[in-house]
């Protein structure tokens, strides 16, 4: 009887040890998928934030060279501006001119 419980309890000893085995290889394997899941997921974060700051740079340059175009159109404008008001002040003279030798005219 000894001789028949020693190989059953071997047999359980065996299967559970097999058990363990399966238990811990299955814990590993979830393990290294969840990893692996991780960096695929914070690579596309990264990928994503790339795209993002190149997007943010690119619209930064855009709006930087349109700064600068709106500048030099100020600069162009108040140019304009200044040019257009020496013609008024010209004009207005040539009126106030024409205007005397209109009174003058009527006096005499």
């Amino acid at each position: 009887m000894l001789f028949t419980t020693v190989p059953q309890t071997n047999m359980n000893h065996g299967e559970n040890l097999y058990d363990k085995l399966n238990n811990v290889h299955a814990t590993l394997r979830k393990s290294r998928d969840d990893a692996l899941r991780g960096k695929q997921l914070a690579e596309e974060r990264l990928r994503i934030s790339r795209k993002d700051r190149e997007d943010a740079e690119r619209k930064d340059n855009e709006m930087r060279e349109e700064l600068r175009r709106l500048k030099e159109k100020a600069v162009e404008m108040k140019s304009t501006n200044a040019r257009m008001e020496a013609e008024n002040r010209l004009s207005e003279k040539e009126v106030s001119c024409v205007g005397l030798e209109i009174e003058s005219k009527s006096i005499v």
